[in-house]
């Protein structure tokens, strides 16, 4: 995104196009979310890491020595019975099974789904012209 803004020269115009855009806070917010350390990218597992944002369930999780939020003896707690989306996974989790919801989970994730919001992402990075791959 940040080669993206730079290429287009975003940095020179948009100071005059929009002026409650603050380049320079575009910029150190994209810099932020690039960092491999950013504690808003998840690191490891649920027993692994750091402990995330303030609603992650990482930290509970490692509490109660489950690895999926699904297996724990209070599930649902007061912390995710308003998740709609946590709610779900723990019916396909219990519909089939852990090692099935795993492995199902993990091939999505592989295929560049987004947990959070279910959507399927696809990023290139490449010098090489869309259609090259073809050839």
């Amino acid at each position: 995104m940040a080669e993206i803004a730079d290429a287009h020269g975003f940095q020179y115009w948009m100071v005059e196009a929009a002026k409650e855009f603050d380049y320079g806070e575009f910029r150190k917010g994209l810099e932020f979310f690039r960092r491999d350390d950013a504690w808003l990218v998840c690191q490891d597992c649920c027993k692994g890491g750091s402990s995330g944002p303030p609603n992650c369930v990482r930290d509970c999780c490692r509490r109660h020595q489950v690895d999926v939020c699904f297996e724990c003896a209070e599930f649902p707690c007061e912390r995710v019975k308003a998740d709609a989306g946590m709610m779900r996974r723990a019916e396909e989790y219990k519909t089939l099974g852990r090692e099935e919801w795993l492995r199902r989970a993990a091939e999505a994730a592989r295929q560049g789904r987004e947990l959070h919001t279910g959507k399927y992402y696809r990023i290139v990075i490449s010098d090489a012209p869309p259609d090259a791959e073809a050839r």
